[in-house]
């Protein structure tokens, strides 16, 4: 911030009420204030209502009387030979008279310079904008210890105030529950204000109560603060009505609209939810300029964001107009629309880029069906929508969630229909793999009865598909074999697209691989990846090419298995399939033992391990698990029990993204981390992500290369600014090529 102060006469900070903008103008101008012969000067505009009253103000705040009439011209005289910082607060309601002043000002008095705090910018000539982001919190991964709430500024911030309420029996800073502190600053998204005042809760309510609470019992919006505080932030629903208040009427109809939508939105999603008769798109894309110029809505030249407190209130006002049974109707169709193939045949084709479309939009998947469990009428609809996400379910390795809202929209809806018999065949298929043998049975046998009495010929072979699977996953390969032959038969029967058909190939496969058949598991596999293909289903074909991997491994060509299981390695981490993942990782590991390499093959075990928690989650296989085990007693053999545990714990303790790179070999050459030392105080997951934001990724292509959520990548990159003061990804980049230019790692700040 003070490089900024170097490098422009007019620094605005923007951002989202109760974000601590005038905090941290306060605080830059403590610390710049010997660099100017007149010192610093606070005008403070928040109640100011006349715009023609701003001159005198001015005026008054720099100790120079004028007439209570006093204009521009009048206080760019006084203040032409002045060395003076002015720090103009809170300019939002005032933006253009504060534009007309400052231009002015900075035209004819040499010695200005000027920070303003606004929720919008100026819009002058040589303004630099700095966005004031949310306070640092820690991920959900991050694994907190005793003493590190002092590392992360939201938690800090939360214990002083809440310790201020204690004063006579606060605990120490390793006795405080970092873990339920945690907690409570995400769901208020690092907002200060925010996380003030629900720190002077835990003076009446225990931190574990209020941790405990569903967001719907936390009432943050009306949470009261300090007297002191100025009369907008006593509460936060006051600083956001401060903020609505300012919006025009279509940008305050846009921002209840948008609260339908749970973890941002593409501007093609805002268009066909929010945009009607009433607000057409023109309108639409107008106010969502508007809101993002107010700072109520985040742009990341991706998606909009909402912090959940601005989303909560904008709920508020959605139900106050009446209007929110039918935009979350609107919202439920475009999702549902998006799970449906837009040719019209009855599965969308599972390619990559779909199911990262899917991925990043997961939020907005759940939000709907959320709203279809929510209403009688709206039953039928989840169940078809659940139902057609099948691939997502099994591809983003997410078949527990499948198996939640199937086994809800199940229970409620009993209509016998189509959409009944997919629901029971998709929701055994799930449990199959998950290891609940017998649910998947049960399924498989309601859906084959169900879909006879209608005449579903397509439910009655994916009922057979189902049924060998589960008794493939029961660890019974032989006996499946002649179940998904069977199946097979009946599936090449339909018409195509027909995904069920390469899948019961390869699960075929899979079984011929497990039972000791390796021309029957060669023949459809390799069916299976043609078919697949043609077809455009690409997780169907890296999932038997994942087999295929293991068929080269057990006809002993392991350098084949390598180069196989790495391109399915790569397929599943654009998705975070973390169960395709840790099998593919957990061959590898077979294949480097055979290759000789003992302790890589150890260490690719711990990482596997790492991946799906237990070595259990391969693939639910008693065949893989079983040879798991042989494989632990042979390398325990070689290795010694001292030494394979060694190895097993390093890769264990591998961070995701560097555990894939690792299994993948890819070059590591250019991963030195930055320095971390007091003057660049990031964590070792802040350091990896600066450095390939220095490598010039995107946020989405972060979350890729580490497997995490492209949310938690912004999280981490947004920290990072923060922390060292930055305000583009360009100045990190440009900090990482000093740092490595530099033999003796000089501070980059320097």
């Amino acid at each position: 911030m003070k490089r900024l102060m170097t490098e422009s006469r007019l620094v605005t900070l923007t951002g989202v009420g109760g974000v601590g903008k005038t905090r941290l103008a306060i605080h830059v101008a403590r610390q710049v204030h010997l660099a100017f012969a007149d010192g610093v000067r606070l005008v403070t505009l928040a109640d100011l209502a006349t715009p023609e009253l701003l001159p005198t103000m001015v005026l008054s705040a720099v100790s120079i009387s004028g007439s209570a009439s006093a204009g521009v011209d009048e206080v760019a005289e006084q203040l032409a030979d002045r060395e003076l910082l002015l720090l103009l607060d809170n300019c939002e309601h005032l933006a253009d008279a504060c534009a007309h002043l400052v231009t002015t000002l900075l035209q004819r008095c040499p010695g200005l310079r000027v920070l303003a705090t606004s929720r919008e910018r100026l819009r002058v000539d040589g303004e630099v904008v700095y966005v004031v982001p949310p306070l640092p919190l820690p991920t959900e991964d991050v694994q907190l210890q005793p003493g590190d709430i002092l590392r992360y500024d939201a938690l800090a911030l939360f214990v002083d105030r809440a310790s201020a309420l204690h004063a006579d029996r606060s605990p120490g800073i390793g006795d405080i529950d970092a873990e339920n502190v945690a907690r409570l600053c995400r769901r208020l998204d690092g907002l200060p204000l925010a996380i003030e005042l629900l720190a002077a809760r835990t003076a009446a309510i225990p931190l574990q109560v209020l941790a405990d609470r569903p967001d719907d019992q936390l009432p943050v919006l009306s949470m009261t603060g300090s007297r002191s505080a100025p009369v907008r932030h006593h509460t936060l629903r006051a600083a956001i009505e401060y903020s609505y208040e300012l919006c025009s009427e279509p940008a305050r109809l846009l921002w209840s609209r948008l609260s339908v939508f749970a973890g941002g939105a593409t501007l093609e999603s805002v268009l066909d939810v929010c945009a009607d008769g009433v607000m057409p798109c023109s309108e639409v894309e107008a106010a969502l300029t508007e809101l993002v110029d107010k700072s109520i809505v985040a742009f990341d030249a991706d998606r909009y964001r909402m912090l959940a407190t601005i989303r909560a209130f904008g709920s508020e006002r959605l139900r106050a107009l009446g209007d929110e049974l039918v935009v979350r109707s609107a919202h439920r169709d475009h999702f549902a629309a998006m799970t449906a193939d837009p040719v019209g045949a009855a599965w969308p084709p599972a390619t990559w880029s779909r199911l990262r479309r899917l991925a990043a939009d997961h939020a907005n998947l759940r939000a709907a069906l959320e709203f279809c469990l929510s209403d009688r009428s709206e039953y039928s609809a989840g169940l078809h929508m659940a139902s057609r996400m099948w691939t997502f379910w099994t591809g983003c390795g997410l078949g527990r969630e499948g198996r939640h809202w199937l086994g809800e929209l199940l229970a409620v809806s009993q209509e016998a229909s189509s959409d009944r018999v997919t629901g029971l065949w998709v929701d055994g298929c799930l449990a199959a793999v998950d290891g609940d043998h017998g649910h998947a049975l049960r399924r498989a046998e309601e859906c084959a009865s169900l879909a006879a009495a209608l005449g579903d010929a397509p439910g009655i072979a994916h009922a057979k598909f189902v049924w060998g699977m589960a008794r493939l996953f029961g660890g019974h390969a032989e006996d499946a074999i002649s179940d998904l032959q069977a199946a097979v038969e009946l599936e090449r029967e339909l018409p195509a697209p027909n995904p069920v058909l390469p899948t019961s190939l390869m699960v075929l496969g899979m079984a011929g691989c497990l039972a000791g058949s390796l021309d029957l598991a060669r023949e459809t596999l390799t069916e299976a990846c043609e078919l697949a293909q043609a077809c455009g289903e690409e997780l169907v074909e890296s999932w038997a090419r994942l087999y295929v991997g293991l068929l080269a491994l057990l006809e002993g060509r392991q350098d084949d298995a390598v180069v196989t299981l790495r391109g399915v390695l790569a397929d599943h981490r654009m998705v975070d399939d973390v169960g395709a993942m840790s099998i593919a990782v957990e061959l590898l590991a077979w294949a480097a033992m055979d290759l000789g390499d003992d302790v890589r093959a150890a260490e690719l075990m711990g990482v596997s391990n790492g991946l799906a928690v237990a070595v259990a989650q391969l693939a639910g296989l008693e065949g893989l698990r079983s040879w798991h085990h042989d494989r632990v007693t042979e390398l325990k053999k070689r290795l010694g029990s001292r030494e394979f545990e060694r190895a097993v714990n390093q890769g264990i303790r591998r961070p995701a993204g560097d555990a894939i790179s690792f299994a993948l070999e890819e070059s590591t050459t250019s991963s030195q981390p930055l320095r971390h030392d007091d003057t660049w105080a990031l964590t070792a997951r802040e350091q990896q992500i600066a450095l390939l934001v220095a490598q010039g990724q995107t946020n989405k292509q972060i979350a890729s290369h580490l497997v995490i959520s492209p949310r938690t990548a912004e999280g981490h990159v947004q920290s990072i600014l923060a922390k060292l003061g930055f305000t583009s990804r360009a100045q990190i980049a440009a900090a990482f090529a000093r740092r490595t230019a530099s033999p003796n790692g000089t501070d980059v700040r320097a």
